[in-house]
């Protein structure tokens, strides 16, 4: 997107531009009103600024875990539509889910967990790819939130959470394995929306919007038979005692490739001048100079 000017077209707007604001899932003004004649002042809300995962193309799995509370089935809303078990003592729960009418919701206890038959949409090998889900727990006890994984035995991956960090572990096609460890204080009771995602040769990981580390991997990641597990491991060991909800497992595409260290992506430029950002709420780019003639503003896909 470019302010100033048209991408596609030499027309360039000549004049002076101030305090502009986009706002998506928000309806700022819904009757007439008086301009105001302060600064647009906007505070961010969970609700406003979050929505529950869609799919695309790149989407090889999609669980919303909506339905009542306490149903034990529930469906994959990507277009492969595979078969989902829930097992043990996992259920659905309408107690302030992440996002929708529901999410699932596992005890703690070994066989309470969810699987989904083996497969090659979870074969992830050296691809980009992107893993995304939302993660209340209700303890501290350590425990495997998705892979394809049985403890104890070789792998094919894995992520599991402790109370300070989360973890995931790679078997490699060449028989070596990877353990890479990301510091997350994980709070008791809270969700934390997640992202862990492969682009080229990095590990990236993001918690609630912010880049908490990144990791370099270059190996391919081992394809075994096992089915793909969250919540314990393939034979319901290695359990967590949590709420998760809106998991997304894409394949061909790093999501979050651009974002910078704030959950950004990269800063847009403005010709013959320097954008600065500063955060309340909402986030401000201010311009250095005026945009007069031939001046624009390139903003990059994915900015906010």
């Amino acid at each position: 997107m470019q302010i100033g000017r048209s991408p596609s077209f030499a027309e360039q707007f000549s004049g002076l531009l101030d305090e502009l604001a986009i706002y998506k899932n928000y309806a700022k003004y819904t009757s007439s009103f008086t301009p105001s004649s302060s600064a647009i002042s906007y505070t961010a809300t969970v609700s406003d600024q979050s929505e529950a995962f869609t799919a695309d193309g790149s989407t090889n799995l999609l669980l919303h875990f909506d339905g009542s509370n306490g149903a034990t089935t529930t469906t994959d809303s990507s277009s492969n539509n595979t078969t989902v078990t829930l097992n043990g003592g996992a259920t659905l729960s309408t107690t302030a889910p992440a996002f929708g009418s529901a999410s699932l919701t596992l005890n703690g206890a070994t066989g309470s967990y969810v699987t989904l038959p083996d497969s090659a949409l979870w074969d992830l090998e050296a691809a980009d790819w992107t893993l995304e889900f939302s993660f209340k727990p209700n303890d501290t006890t350590t425990g495997q939130i998705i892979g394809q994984h049985i403890y104890g035995v070789t792998a094919s991956w894995l992520v599991y959470y402790t109370s300070t960090s989360l973890q995931l572990v790679i078997h490699n096609a060449d028989g070596s394995s990877s353990h890479l460890t990301f510091p997350i204080n994980f709070t008791v009771g809270s969700w934390h929306r997640m992202v862990v995602e492969r682009s080229g040769n990095t590990i990236l990981v993001f918690a609630n919007g912010q880049r908490v580390g990144t990791a370099a991997y270059s190996n391919t990641i081992r394809n075994r038979e096992y089915v793909l597990s969250i919540g314990a491991d393939a034979n319901g060991n290695f359990p967590v005692n949590a709420y998760i909800d809106d998991v997304r497992l894409s394949k061909g595409v790093a999501r979050y490739a651009l974002a910078t260290s704030d959950g950004n992506s990269s800063a847009p430029t403005v010709s013959g001048g320097v954008l600065t950002k500063s955060c309340s709420g909402e986030c401000l780019w201010n311009a250095s100079n005026e945009l007069g003639a031939g001046l624009y503003i390139d903003i990059p896909t994915g900015l906010s």
